[in-house]
């Protein structure tokens, strides 16, 4: 054979394998080529077909179970990320009640009040997000984002919730500890 350079290297694959590969719409692909093979006296050469696809339909249906448990573990990994981090910031809120209410009654900026706060929960997001970025997997950065926006969500609103809480628990002379 002479490499021209317009033949695809699988069109003559089966010369380094002596491996011949065909479509066959049957259950036993043998029976597509039995009659060709009769009529042209080779039924001896070719004794049996092996079919391609059922080897590597095992595969793929490991793949697809390898898929299923790694999603169920990066949503039950993302929940139980989402879950840590609310719970960081109630006990934050525990912790500090006292010298939040002061500052905010004496006019700071929630900013100015839980910047550290804040800028820990964006620098642990910056630091896992640099993690993932030199996979370059897609799925898995936009996985990350939207878990960063479910949390940026929910961390916005805890926030406003224990700050009114906060506000009318120490008004109130309730501590709990």
């Amino acid at each position: 054979m002479i490499e021209t350079g317009n033949l695809d290297p699988l069109d003559y694959e089966h010369y380094y394998s002596n491996d011949y590969y065909f479509k066959s719409y049957l259950d036993n692909p043998y029976e597509t080529i039995h009659e060709g093979l009769k009529k042209h006296k080779l039924d001896g050469v070719i004794r049996s077909v092996t079919s391609v696809y059922d080897t590597k339909i095992d595969i793929v249906k490991g793949l697809q179970t390898e898929i299923y448990k790694y999603t169920g573990l990066a949503l039950l990994t993302s929940i139980t990320f989402i879950l840590t981090t609310l719970t960081f910031i109630q006990i934050y809120f525990k912790s500090f009640q006292f010298q939040i209410f002061l500052k905010r009654t004496m006019g700071y900026s929630y900013w100015s009040i839980h910047k550290w706060m804040v800028l820990f929960i964006v620098s642990l997001h910056i630091f896992m997000g640099t993690l993932l970025l030199p996979s370059h997997n897609t799925i898995a950065i936009s996985v990350f984002m939207s878990i960063t926006f479910i949390e940026v969500l929910s961390v916005v609103y805890t926030f406003m919730k224990l700050n009114r809480e906060n506000v009318n628990l120490v008004l109130k002379g309730k501590k709990d500890d």
